[in-house]
């Protein structure tokens, strides 16, 4: 089974913003209508139809997403265990932080 450590909740992370006019858990997630996503993606959820940051993490959608995260990884979008799976690591290569597998 996979296993996922989801940085937008274990670690210090940005949340990022879209050309489109949305917040994401990161930028990973950037344009991904995967699973839960496309709520996060939808156009209810664009920043200007929210009064402040905290609003829109309050939002159905985001809680939606990161009860996900928390209680049932499982139903995780692909992105989130590509950049946040447990076998995952960086290892600076020559100046620049490459995403390596533990595994290989």
């Amino acid at each position: 089974m996979k296993k996922l450590n989801p940085k937008c909740i274990t670690a210090n992370r940005d949340l990022a913003y879209t050309t489109t006019g949305h917040l994401t858990p990161c930028c990973w997630v950037n344009n991904n209508y995967e699973k839960y996503l496309k709520d996060i993606h939808s156009p209810e959820m664009h920043i200007d139809n929210f009064n402040s940051i905290e609003d829109i993490l309050l939002s159905k959608p985001w809680r939606v997403f990161f009860d996900m995260l928390m209680n049932n990884p499982s139903d995780a979008p692909e992105v989130c265990y590509k950049y946040c799976g447990n076998n995952k690591s960086w290892k600076k290569i020559e100046g620049v932080r490459h995403r390596i597998s533990n595994n290989d």
